[in-house]
């Protein structure tokens, strides 16, 4: 039993005393007793010497408990309450409490203090837990019984108590064990000793496997899990075997050889273990996790997804077990500096995860994948795609450009083709061909309509799927709609890198080289939409007719059949797909893989309906009155003003050209230039003025094939 004290209240020199053999040869005067002020005034003179004494012992016990001297050992108890009590409630107090006090002692200003020595010390790992030891010690010593307890004063371990010189023994003698120990036991496994950090936060089994291998007899006489017991291995000259308390952070120890009650993981496996295991953790918790300035990335079920802040941190406490913020902080501290994105954006058939593109790291997070092919049969397939287009040569046609599209997603080696215009009567399997077998195939299909024919200028959805899919029931109207949907289409065709920017995300240039495909029915109102077929567009668009057999539509089962059978016929198709020689009229090509193809009478179509289609039969027809009165002429040769002045010299071209201007003029005579069915070519005239070369027309010859479409 040790209590340690001092003088006065101003010295910080501590002196081993035991505060109940106190024995003073004068007490202060009445004066000092009686008035509280006068107290304060005594207990602060640095020329009083008197005995103020505490039962805790800090780490250095030549100096009162401080801030930088925090508590070390707990040796005693001491009550002190604010109110006179009488001697014989004390008394009848005392007997009646489990663990009685062993000393009573009056205060100077008369007031009751009971002290509870200690058999052995509790070991104290600062003022927090001496904090928490003396509270609960409130309920364990009942001292509640009686009124008045100054609770302040005996939770605070750096408190001084002013001794009263008045002391009298109960006979209960200092606190043993087992209420002693059992009281240790109970508040070391309440209280938090060391919250995890990035040097202790290790999984039990990894520390067990740790101590088997560097402990020589390592044995514990349970499972190796939290609050299980056994012996204080780590401090030296313990012999107890029951002696520690596994807890997350580190094992509590109650053995007289301590130092401390607790042992952080980092104290007993090391701290280059530590580290070495915080490090690996760290980098584990990481791993496959971006951020591109703004948003952090992880794989949620297999897809990339954007998380915020607070996502985040939920991810490495909840998911990773991390809960000291340094460890947090020094994830993201990883994050920033290892795994830094320019921007995320779907790169359709590349690696998933961080590549490099255009001499910069983003992040790609597409999810798609092709179908895989698998060696089989398909009777179904086999059957339907070569009737649905009207002749052998368009379906081989078809189907290298399929082969092509497939393989370069399988290869994952992204490259570009044609669009795809497939017009045919309604019912016939166009749009199935289109979601169910091409779009199935690459790994999915996007309604492309808002993006491509509607000018919405958020379309990022679109280049997470390979295939853009238009219906002519989305077909707009105008001629405004019409134009932006041809531009849409070769800039998909021509181009690689378009901008990708999702709301709230940050943009990017994204590579994307998919595929546009454009289901049509055989009428005008649906084939509006048609882009003009001129000599910019001709190697980007492939047009294909579909049959006309009614009998088509009798192949195909219910829904959910025809579904079922493709889940075993596309990928048996698609083997074969992957192995077949396109035939030798198949041309190739060196940049979109084969040749577009272009259905002859759908071409010839094309060009009736285009949007200088009108302008074009008025041009051919003075045209041919300018040749006839100029016989030996091979060509007209003239500025737009010129052309204007032809047009309009013929009077019944007035109601017909009343609304054209020049600049109208001008574009059309350069998508006929474009068209090539007219051979005109510009030339630079005088004053740098642009001189139109108009040949003489060839004769026409019939179309192959008469189609009733396109009809107004």
């Amino acid at each position: 039993m040790i209590f340690y004290a001092c003088g006065n209240l101003t010295e910080k020199a501590l002196v081993v005393s035991n505060p109940w053999e106190f024995s003073p040869a004068e007490f202060p005067s009445e004066k000092v007793r009686l008035d509280k002020s006068e107290r304060q005034a005594f207990y602060r003179n640095p020329a009083t010497q008197w005995n103020f004494y505490t039962g805790i012992e800090p780490c250095n016990p030549n100096q009162r408990t401080s801030k930088d001297n925090p508590p070390r050992r707990l040796h005693g108890f001491c009550a002190d309450f604010d109110i006179p009590i009488p001697d014989t409630r004390i008394d009848e107090v005392v007997a009646s409490m489990k663990i009685p006090p062993a000393w009573i002692e009056r205060s100077l200003g008369g007031k009751t203090r009971l002290v509870w020595p200690l058999a052995r010390p509790i070991l104290l790992d600062g003022a927090t837990h001496a904090t928490f030891v003396l509270q609960h010690a409130i309920p364990w010593l009942s001292l509640g019984l009686l009124p008045g307890l100054d609770e302040g004063a005996f939770t605070d371990a750096a408190r001084l108590l002013a001794n009263g010189g008045v002391w009298r023994a109960t006979g209960a003698g200092p606190i043993t064990d087992p209420d002693l120990q059992a009281f240790v036991v109970r508040t070391a496994k309440d209280f938090n000793f060391a919250p995890a950090t990035s040097s202790n936060a290790i999984p039990l089994d990894v520390v067990e496997a740790r101590l088997r291998e560097t402990v020589p007899g390592f044995a514990w006489p349970s499972d190796f899990v939290i609050e299980s017991q056994g012996p204080s291995w780590f401090v030296p000259g313990s012999t107890s075997p029951m002696s520690a308390i596994v807890k997350a952070e580190g094992c509590i120890t109650f053995s007289d050889h301590a130092e401390k009650p607790f042992y952080s993981w980092r104290d007993i496996l090391g701290a280059e273990f530590c580290k070495e295991f915080s490090e690996a953790a760290i980098s584990k918790a990481t791993a496959n996790i971006w951020f591109d300035g703004k948003n952090w990335w992880r794989k949620i079920k297999g897809v990339f997804k954007a998380c915020g802040e607070k996502e985040m941190n939920n991810h490495f406490q909840v998911i990773c077990g991390m809960s000291d913020r340094a460890q947090i902080a020094e994830a993201f501290s990883h994050i920033y500096n290892e795994s830094r994105v320019e921007g995320a954006a779907p790169f359709i058939f590349r690696p998933e995860g961080q590549i490099d593109y255009m001499g910069h790291p983003v992040l790609n997070i597409a999810s798609v994948r092709v179908m895989q092919p698998v060696q089989g049969e398909y009777p179904f397939l086999a059957e339907f795609l070569p009737r649905l287009f009207v002749n052998e040569e368009q379906y081989f046609y078809w189907k290298a450009w399929f082969q092509h599209f497939y393989k370069s997603g399988l290869e994952q080696k992204p490259r570009p083709g044609q669009a795809l215009f497939m017009l045919g009567p309604p019912g016939i399997g166009k749009g199935f061909t289109s979601h169910e077998i091409i779009g199935k195939a690459m790994g999915g299909f996007s309604d492309a309509s808002a993006f491509l024919v509607n000018g919405d200028t958020f379309g990022s959805e679109n280049f997470h799927r390979p295939l853009l899919c238009v219906d002519d029931e989305t077909a707009g109207g105008n001629a405004a709609t019409q134009e932006r949907f041809g531009a849409m289409v070769k800039k998909a065709v021509a181009n690689q890198e378009f901008r990708y920017h999702q709301k709230f995300q940050v943009p990017c240039l994204v590579e994307w080289s998919g595929r546009v495909v454009v289901t049509m029915n055989l009428d005008y109102s649906s084939t509006r939409l048609m882009v003009p077929m001129d000599n910019s567009n001709l190697d980007k668009v492939s047009i294909f007719r579909c049959s006309s057999d009614e009998t088509l539509k009798d192949i195909f089962c219910e829904r959910y059949e025809l579904q079922r059978r493709m889940q075993t016929e596309l990928p048996a198709y698609l083997y074969d797909l992957t192995n077949w020689m396109p035939p030798d009229f198949v041309i190739r090509d060196g940049r979109f893989g084969f040749k577009s193809y272009h259905d002859p009478a759908l071409l010839d179509a094309t060009h009736q309906t285009s949007r200088s289609a009108s302008f074009k039969e008025i041009l051919l027809e003075e045209l041919t009155n300018f040749f006839k009165g100029n016989p030996e002429a091979t060509e007209w040769r003239g500025n737009v003003t010129q052309l204007y002045r032809m047009v309009f010299f013929n009077p019944a071209n007035d109601s017909l050209l009343r609304k054209m201007s020049l600049d109208n003029i001008n574009r059309y005579v350069e998508q006929i230039a474009r068209e090539g069915l007219i051979k005109c070519t510009a030339v630079t005239g005088e004053c740098k003025t642009r001189v139109w070369v108009i040949r003489r027309p060839e004769p026409a010859t019939p179309p192959a094939v008469a189609l009733p479409i396109f009809s107004k």
